[in-house]
C-alpha cells in the first residue's frame, strides 16, 4: 500500500518520512515490543518519570487508568500503528511515516468502548500534560474506530482537536455498502473521514458511504463523506 499511494516517492523526493512528527493513535492499545514499532513510542521506558507522556489507558468514564503500561488489548491497535509508523533499522518499512514518533491511547479495550473513553483519549492526545503552554501533543491523530450514525458527543472533541492544529485522520466506518452508513467521529464535518479501497482501486464493499446529515449546531446540513479513500 505504501508503494501504491506513492509514499516512498514522497520520502525520496521531499525527504518527508515523519521524522520530527508526533503521530497519535487511539485504539485497542499497542505492542511496543513489535520489531516494526520498538523504540518509537515517546518516553517508552517505564523508568522514565515522563513515561505517561506517550501512553495512556482510559476507563469507561474517560478517566486515565493510573499505572497502566503499554499493551494491546487486541491486535487492532498494533496493526493500525504499523500502518502509520511501522519500519525497522533493516530498512523494511510498512508504515506511511516510519520516521515518526508514537503516542497511543487505549480507548477501546478488546475492540469496544464508550464515547467518554474515546473523548478522554482525544483530549489527552492533543495535550497530555494538560498545559497549553507546552507543545507535547500529537500533531496527527489516527482513529480507526467509530459508531455508525451521527453522535453529538463526538463533535466538541473533534472540533477541539482541529482548533489545536491537530490533523484528524478518522475511519469513516465499515458499515457499507449502503448509502448514509458513515460513522462518528469520521463523519463530523471538521474531521478528515477516510474510506477504504481494495486491490483494484474500487471502494471496498464494507467501506461506509455518505452523505451524512447533521442537525446539531454548528453543523446543520448535509456533507459529502468520506473525504478520501485509500488502500
Amino acid at each position: 500500500s505504501i508503494d501504491h499511494i506513492g509514499a516512498k516517492d514522497v520520502w525520496s523526493a521531499y525527504g518527508l518520512d515523519g521524522t520530527g512528527i508526533r503521530v497519535g493513535g487511539l485504539d485497542t492499545g499497542v505492542d511496543i515490543a513489535h520489531p516494526d514499532i520498538a523504540g518509537k513510542m515517546i518516553n517508552n521506558s517505564p523508568g522514565d518519570p515522563t513515561y505517561p507522556g506517550g501512553w495512556a489507558e482510559f476507563n469507561s468514564t474517560g478517566g486515565i487508568i493510573t499505572g497502566s503500561v503499554p499493551h494491546d488489548s487486541g491486535e487492532h491497535g498494533t496493526h493500525t500503528t504499523g500502518t502509520m509508523i511501522g519500519g525497522n533499522a533493516s530498512g523494511y518499512d510498512v508504515g506511511v511515516a516510519p520516521g515518526a514518533m508514537l503516542m497511543h491511547g487505549l480507548v477501546i479495550p478488546g475492540g469496544s468502548g464508550t464515547f467518554a473513553q474515546v473523548a478522554g483519549g482525544m483530549e489527552w492526545i492533543i495535550d497530555p500534560d494538560n498545559n497549553p503552554v507546552t507543545d507535547d501533543g500529537a500533531q496527527v491523530v489516527n482513529m480507526s474506530l467509530g459508531g455508525t450514525g451521527t453522535h453529538d458527543a463526538m463533535i466538541a472533541p473533534t472540533d477541539n482537536m482541529v482548533a489545536a492544529g491537530v490533523f484528524p485522520s478518522f475511519s469513516i466506518g465499515n458499515s457499507g455498502p449502503g448509502s448514509g452508513t458513515t460513522g462518528s467521529p469520521g463523519n463530523v464535518p471538521s474531521a478528515f473521514g477516510v474510506g477504504n479501497t481494495d486491490s483494484t482501486d474500487t471502494i471496498a464493499t464494507l467501506s461506509s458511504r455518505g452523505p451524512v446529515t447533521w442537525n446539531t449546531p454548528p453543523y446543520v446540513g448535509t456533507w459529502i463523506k468520506p473525504d478520501i479513500s485509500a488502500p
